[in-house]
């Protein structure tokens, strides 16, 4: 796809530094998704706000606490 556009930038209304910055951002997702960074990063994100969120309400007991967060993370 890069090298169609590439060949063609007028054609697609790009510049030679905006392709390469997509193909540098493309590359960074494929490479977050293949490690499985992008999910646990927004695991991490989801724990964070459900703390924020229940803050000490629910989250009196420690093993409570990781027992509902594992919960949560099962059901995604």
């Amino acid at each position: 796809m890069f090298d169609k556009v590439k060949s063609n930038l007028e054609m697609y209304n790009m510049t030679s530094k905006m392709l390469k910055r997509i193909q540098k951002k493309s590359s960074t997702l494929y490479t977050s998704v293949i490690n499985g960074q992008l999910y646990e990063d927004f695991l991490e994100g989801l724990r964070e706000v459900i703390r924020m969120d229940l803050g000490d309400t629910l989250f009196k007991n420690d093993t409570f606490q990781k027992c509902y967060l594992k919960y949560i993370e099962y059901k995604i």
